[in-house]
């Protein structure tokens, strides 16, 4: 083949990469809507770097320092994260164990990184006790705090037709809120003359656990069994213009029975909802909104070396 064969070739499969490129980039969901990762993070926490540092001397003062960023998609108001700093035994001098969030941190959002704030835990702390040979120090922080997630998606009331389909999965990739609990999937049944409504309620934070919204983070964090017992629930509010629809829901006071409501608690797995279809000659698309309320409780360890004088 010449030289002209060969350049022309690599000419066609440039053009032709470019139009897969293009086709990629404006593939889009019905409606118009592009898809996006949606996070599953809510508040982040960290030590701060040499704060405290790796290495202390006996008696020598060192900071222990903590920097919060709401990287989700809800605010969280003043004083609704609190930290805890646990692991500290008596030969230690300065530390407070507990903190809460002094401002407002807004949700992150295209054009904001989200609220920040720096706390303070120590600005002297001492380790008091001789020691003849390095102590190895394991502090544990633990954030507790009140967040929330929004999903919005759209149904099809009815048996399905042309306008829109029974079959298919209802969560996109934007449909929830940037936050730890999401739900990852919905879908609809016909069953006789009912339709069936199941979507799951999924953990997708990293290595943290959700509380009832009424949990007692004090509580938790002392590992009261009546506190614990509200792990892996969360408070609901499914918000449709549809009449008839109601979900299977655990009531919010004890002694915590199971009601058909679109308000409640649920525990996090399948929710089933359902709607009487008898009556409907035709099928339309209805827009669906749920919101998740809970307490969020995660946890970041730090490991120190205390050094003799």
């Amino acid at each position: 083949m010449n030289k002209r064969g060969i350049s022309n070739y690599v000419l066609l499969a440039i053009i032709l990469l470019a139009f897969l490129m293009i086709g990629a980039d404006g593939c889009q969901m019905p409606g118009g809507t592009k898809p996006t990762n949606v996070s599953s993070f809510g508040l982040s926490i960290s030590f701060v770097e040499s704060a405290p540092p790796t290495q202390a001397v006996v008696n020598q003062p060192f900071k222990i320092y903590v920097d919060l960023n709401n990287s989700g998609g809800q605010d969280i108001a003043a004083g609704k994260a609190r930290l805890f700093l646990s692991g500290v035994s008596g030969n230690f001098q300065g530390i407070v164990l507990e903190k809460q969030n002094s401002a407002l941190l807004p949700r992150k959002s295209n054009v904001f990184s989200g609220g920040s704030e720096r706390l303070s835990f120590a600005e002297n702390a001492k380790f008091t006790s001789s020691l003849i040979n390095p102590f190895s120090q394991h502090f544990v922080l633990t954030s507790c705090y009140d967040y929330a997630t929004t999903i919005e998606t759209s149904l099809c009331i009815g048996k399905g037709n042309t306008i829109c389909n029974i079959t298919g999965e209802k969560i996109a990739a934007n449909s929830n809120s940037a936050a730890p609990i999401q739900i990852s999937s919905m879908t609809e049944q016909i069953v006789g003359n009912k339709l069936l409504i199941k979507f799951t309620i999924q953990n997708k934070g990293t290595a943290g656990e959700v509380y009832s919204s009424d949990a007692d983070c004090s509580k938790l964090q002392t590992s009261d069994i009546n506190e614990m017992l509200k792990k892996d629930v969360v408070k609901i509010a499914v918000t449709t213009a549809e009449q008839g629809l109601s979900c299977n829901l655990i009531s919010e006071q004890a002694p915590y029975n199971s009601i058909q409501a679109l308000s409640g608690n649920a525990r996090i797995g399948q929710i089933s909802c359902e709607k009487d279809i008898s009556a409907l000659s035709e099928s339309y698309p209805t827009p669906i909104k749920i919101i998740l309320q809970y307490k969020y409780r995660e946890s970041r360890d730090k490991t120190i070396s205390i050094l003799p004088a």
